[in-house]
């Protein structure tokens, strides 16, 4: 038997760049997610709490 070379389906290629188009929004997602986190997590650490030792409300007795 003899192999025979056909070119590739177009649908083939079709599902691919869709592919390829999913894996971007994906990656630029969770790029977005990341980079949101960290700006979120630098606006907590600058929050300053004063803690009061006058005022305990709660104890451990």
């Amino acid at each position: 038997m003899m192999l025979q070379i056909l070119p590739p389906d177009n649908s083939a290629l079709e599902e691919s760049s869709a592919l390829d188009g999913q894996l971007f929004l994906v990656i630029f997602a969770m790029a977005m997610a990341v980079f949101l986190v960290l700006k979120i997590a630098k606006k907590i650490s600058t929050i300053k709490v004063f803690k009061s030792s006058e005022n305990k409300k709660y104890s451990s007795q």
